[in-house]
C-alpha cells in the first residue's frame, strides 16, 4: 500500500543548484556528497519509466522515489539501495507500472548512511493508457458496419 507524503519545503533548510549538483545544505555538516547529473520520467505504452544517473556518490544508503497527479501530494513509490561512495557514474532506473493518466509528478529522495537526506527537483511523463486510446475511436468494417 503507497503510503500519503505531503512534502514540505519548509523543512528544508536551504536547496540549492549548482553545476548539476542538487543538495540539501545541512547547518552542520556543509552539503551531501551525491552528484545527481540526470532525472527524468519517460511515458512507455504501459507505463513510466523513471531514469537518474550520479557522477559521484559517497555514503550513499538509498534513494526514495515518489508519486503524484497533482505535484503537491506524493505517495511513496519504491526504495532502490545505494551505492555506498563511488568516483564513477552509474545510472538507475525503476518502472512505474500504474501511472496515472495524464501528467505524473516524481521526487527522488536520497539517504546517507547516517540518515541524512536530500530532495531533488522533480520531473514529470505525461502518460495516456493504450487501452483508453483504443476506445476513443468507432471502429467500422469494409461495409461501414460499426465493429464494436
Amino acid at each position: 500500500m503507497k503510503k500519503l507524503l505531503i512534502i514540505l519545503f519548509l523543512a528544508i533548510t536551504q536547496l540549492s543548484y549548482s553545476q548539476s549538483n542538487y543538495y540539501y545544505e545541512d547547518e552542520d555538516n556543509g552539503c551531501l556528497p551525491v552528484t545527481l547529473t540526470e532525472f527524468k520520467a519517460k511515458a512507455n505504452t504501459n507505463s513510466v519509466k523513471i531514469v537518474w544517473s550520479t557522477e559521484t556518490e559517497t555514503d550513499n544508503d538509498y534513494f526514495t522515489l515518489f508519486h503524484s497527479s497533482d505535484g503537491y501530494e506524493y505517495y511513496y513509490l519504491a526504495t532502490i539501495k545505494g551505492a555506498g561512495t563511488i568516483n564513477y557514474s552509474l545510472k538507475y532506473s525503476f518502472v512505474d507500472t500504474e501511472p496515472y493518466n495524464g501528467v505524473n509528478y516524481y521526487v527522488l529522495t536520497q539517504t546517507d548512511f547516517n540518515g541524512k537526506r536530500e530532495m531533488f527537483p522533480p520531473t514529470s511523463a505525461y502518460f495516456i493508457k493504450y487501452n483508453d486510446i483504443q476506445d476513443m475511436w468507432e471502429h467500422y468494417n469494409i461495409l461501414g458496419q460499426q465493429i464494436k
